[in-house]
């Protein structure tokens, strides 16, 4: 998209504007000045690319948090099958205990 930046003096005496640069550019009587923008990023285009940014960012977050979670509910459930396994309780009483302890360790990870 092309953008562009119009100067156009309407008096009658020479204007005096500044491009991007800071450059003065002398505009006579009757005279317009374009400047080509087209190079330049839109200040509403950084927000969106920021926000984009913290929302990915986030999301690592996210999945970082559910990733540890996931591997304390495994270390959790090896642990507890080893101890039931030794004791000679049933799988089912396993399988409750684990249930517990990942209903606990999914709680306090919030």
């Amino acid at each position: 998209m092309e953008k562009k930046r119009i100067f156009k003096n309407e008096t009658k005496i020479t204007q005096v504007y500044y491009n991007r640069a800071g450059d003065p550019i002398e505009v006579k009587p009757g005279e317009t000045y374009e400047e080509d923008l087209s190079g330049v990023i839109d200040v509403n285009e950084l927000i969106k690319r920021e926000r984009d940014r913290r929302a990915l960012e986030m999301d690592v977050d996210e999945a970082k948090r559910v990733k540890r979670l996931l591997a304390q509910i495994r270390v959790t459930r090896s642990l507890e099958e080893l101890e039931k396994m030794k004791n000679g309780e049933s799988n089912q009483d396993v399988i409750d205990a684990i249930l517990v302890r990942e209903k606990e360790l999914l709680s306090n990870g919030k």
